[in-house]
């Protein structure tokens, strides 16, 4: 997933701000003209109206919900350029700008291809980014009308610990070699038809000045996955896409030898094309494909290819390595038909033989933290060959909770109290409130009061890695796994000591 720039910071308010003038407008609605000559934008904002840049930020810093020594810094951060403040002071327009590695290049939404704005329309649509940052689209449009030109309109709502606490309008587009979004948020309420239409007002009121001297456009380059990066031959044939009629090279250079050309191809009326290298021997190469075609800019990739005879390549479809975030991660590509596959992975070992030589092992989604898995592969006439991966294993929260769901099995506290040994391992889920709270040594100690008021409530220690993060003033919902051993509570009035069974803490979940 590309989470893009422009939902990562739609949080709160990036650059500077040229003038501000008041002048008449088109629109009865927008009559506060706002001018920005070093972005060569032109836009307005409605009449009586707080108009706050980052220059005048510290003097509303309440509109920003900061303190005016950071305001400005607020604002620049979140590459918001100007906002306006309705009299209500729960309605408010931003101007968002950046400039990206791929908005420079491209430089206007125009130039950007159908698959292009598509992926752009999926970044926002795609779920797993609005666990990060709190926005939840449930529209986005490509609209092209003749007077303000192409953009994408979307509708969210933001959320804040469960709860909708605003929603609003975007509009994004990219003018000379910037990101813009046009963004108009209710806070606490719905937008109401009149701010609607303002927002449709605002995006036919702002205007570009459009620059000539765009940069070329790249050839693109993009490959067929798995991308092979192991051979057991001399002959590699890579396939993929560029520009129609472009012509491909591939390169080798091995250690300070310099580069030779090793095959080319021409991209076919569609933009495919099949390369065919030819390598002088075996070994590892950095392996070096160009796209060049007139008019346009050359794009380039670097890879490493390695080709051993006597060796069973392995080429992943994802690379298993640094952060995985998937909710079932998997171990999977292609390698030689008929290889034998066995894989280690946090104690269970699973074994496959493949057919064609493509392969999908599900993997262990629980442990977190850092994980090996081992991966052997054997076939007939080949070295057995054994590999490590070694990646840090993460878990969205919701995707964590939604797993745990599925291993929670039910357990009675009359039998858990009775013997609390026989249920070591199994996954519970209980609902109560936190007792009180203790720190102890790389540990925090937590007792969860699963039926509070009662005059002999059920209680469970809890133990956990990290400290949990509770509300005090109510219920939460805690995932563990039984020890299958007990914490003893002495009592200082001669009473008989209190014995509770103890549950490692998996997550902790609001009510």
């Amino acid at each position: 997933m590309i989470m893009r720039t422009s939902i990562r910071r739609a949080r709160t308010i990036g650059a500077a701000l040229c003038a501000i003038a008041a002048m008449a407008f088109a629109s009865g609605a927008l009559a506060l003209a706002t001018t920005l000559p070093a972005y060569q934008l032109v836009t307005a904002f409605p009449d009586g109206w707080t108009v706050v840049t980052p220059e005048t930020a510290s003097r509303y810093a309440a509109l920003l919900g900061v303190s005016p020594e950071v305001a400005a810094d607020v604002m620049r951060s979140d590459n918001v350029i100007a906002a306006a403040f309705g009299t209500g002071a729960d309605i408010a327009m931003r101007v968002r700008m950046e400039e990206t590695s791929q908005s420079a290049v491209y430089f206007d939404i125009d130039r950007y291809t159908t698959a292009m704005r598509n992926a752009i329309r999926a970044d926002y649509l795609d779920a797993a980014a609005w666990k990060v940052t709190g926005l939840r689209f449930s529209a986005a449009e490509w609209k092209n009308p003749s007077k303000s030109g192409r953009y994408l309109r979307l509708t969210y709502n933001r959320r804040s610990e469960g709860e909708t606490v605003a929603r609003g309008l975007m509009a994004f587009t990219v003018r000379n070699g910037r990101e813009v979004t046009l963004q108009i948020e209710a806070t606490g309420r719905q937008l109401a038809p009149k701010e609607i239409q303002l927002f449709d007002e605002w995006i036919a009121a702002t205007s570009f000045t459009p620059q000539l001297d765009m940069p070329l456009l790249p050839t693109e380059l993009s490959f067929d996955k798995p991308f092979v990066r192991e051979s057991n031959s001399l002959t590699v044939r890579v396939r993929g896409a560029t520009a129609p009629g472009a012509l491909v090279t591939g390169s080798l250079l091995q250690g300070d030898d310099a580069p030779f050309k090793a095959g080319e191809a021409a991209a076919r009326s569609d933009g495919s094309f099949t390369l065919t290298l030819t390598l002088p021997r075996e070994g590892t190469w950095t392996l070096l494909i160009a796209s060049e075609l007139e008019g346009r800019e050359t794009t380039s990739v670097e890879t490493q290819l390695s080709a051993n005879a006597s060796r069973i390549p392995i080429n992943l479809n994802t690379p298993l390595e640094g952060e995985v975030w998937d909710a079932q991660p998997r171990l999977a590509g292609k390698t030689l038909a008929g290889v034998e596959i066995t894989v280690s992975d946090s104690g269970s070992i699973s074994k496959r033989t493949t057919s064609d030589g493509e392969f999908s092992i599900k993997l262990n989604p629980d442990p977190a933290g850092t994980r090996i898995v081992t991966v052997t592969l054997k076939k007939k006439g080949y070295d057995e060959r054994t590999i490590q991966y070694v990646f840090d294993r993460l878990w969205h929260t919701d995707d964590y909770e939604a797993y745990l769901k599925t291993r929670v099995q039910s357990l009675s506290y009359a039998n858990l109290i009775k013997d609390p040994a026989r249920y070591a391992g199994r996954i519970v889920k209980w609902t109560g409130e936190a007792a009180s709270a203790s720190d102890d040594e790389s540990v925090t100690n937590m007792i969860l009061v699963t039926a509070p008021g009662k005059s002999d409530p059920a209680k469970i220690y809890c133990l956990s890695d990290d400290t949990p993060r509770v509300d005090s003033d109510g219920e939460i919902i805690v995932y563990g796994e039984i020890t299958g051993d007990v914490y003893t509570i002495d009592s200082d009035g001669g009473e008989e000591p209190e014995t509770l069974p103890i549950m490692k803490v998996l997550m902790i979940a609001s009510d």
